[in-house]
């Protein structure tokens, strides 16, 4: 697929989100011309393949909207060719993160439903789901402590379906794994003293990805004891790390994660049945 834009843009995050939502774009050439006109955003998007014009405009949301140019040059891909999903326009998870955004921005519910349908061409059934999940998780959230993810952002392959930011490990961005560990113990240090400043609390802790267990024994006992060294994880109610690639994991590394608190750790092996795994590019059995 290649891009043409008339602005700069993101244009990796738009090929990532053409690659999981659309599979007939490989061979084609799309040009944007994205304006403003006064109070709005007009996205203009050509298909060499279709031969075909789409225009996608709407107001101006300011903070309710993350990059909402390059976010409209999305939608505006789902309009060109025609694709409808229950989901619209939302890919990954938790998309009820849209929803918080929007109501933590001053938005009402029925100005947040209007835009997720709208903008976001979610479909009424799913917009009902995250007003009821939403709803639920303002009435349990724990206001009085904080949570930690941490991200490593490689994989032994890379799965066909993710959207996630992860690269394989043996690939291109590879390279910059040294280089990622050592400012991960240095950014640990930072949030460390945030914490004592502001005196928060952690009440839970998820290594994701990624892979996680792509780090080697000895970087991963790095970043535990980093870890331990500098948070305060003493009301500490859950310590998950992600384990679903057996891959990238031994023995090993499973008692590393026990030795410095690891309580829970996540299996997903997405399928039992080793022709999907082949498929989707998750190579083990």
């Amino acid at each position: 697929m290649k891009i043409e834009l008339n602005k700069e843009l993101n244009k990796r995050s738009i090929e990532e989100f053409a690659r999981v939502m659309l599979e007939d774009t490989a061979q084609d050439t799309i040009k944007y011309n994205i304006l403003t006109k006064g109070n709005k955003i007009i996205v203009k998007v050509f298909s060499e393949r279709l031969n075909k014009e789409t225009e996608f405009q709407y107001e101006k949301l300011g903070e309710k909207i993350e990059d909402q140019e390059l976010t409209m040059s999305k939608i505006a891909l789902l309009k060109l060719y025609d694709k409808k999903y229950p989901w619209g326009s939302l890919m990954g998870v938790r998309p009820t993160k849209v929803l918080r955004r929007l109501l933590i921005n001053g938005c009402t519910y029925g100005e947040a439903r209007n835009i997720l349908k709208n903008f976001y061409l979610v479909s009424d059934e799913k917009v009902d789901l995250m007003e009821a999940v939403v709803k639920k998780e303002l009435e349990l959230l724990d206001k009085e402590h904080i949570n930690i993810y941490i991200g490593i952002p490689f994989c032994p392959t890379k799965c066909k379906y993710c959207s996630f930011a992860s690269y394989e490990i043996n690939g291109g961005v590879g390279r910059f794994y040294a280089d990622f560990v050592e400012t991960l113990l240095k950014e640990i240090e930072i949030i460390g003293k945030f914490l004592k400043t502001y005196n928060k609390k952690i009440s839970s802790l998820y290594f994701g990805g990624g892979t996680p267990s792509t780090l080697t024994e000895i970087d991963l006992e790095k970043v535990l004891q980093k870890l331990r060294g500098n948070i305060d994880l003493s009301e500490l109610k859950e310590f998950t790390f992600e384990a679903g690639r057996e891959d990238s994991l031994n023995i090993k590394k499973l008692e590393i994660m026990k030795k410095y608190g690891v309580d829970r750790i996540s299996l997903n092996p997405q399928s039992f049945n080793i022709e999907t795994l082949k498929r989707v590019n998750r190579r083990f059995d």
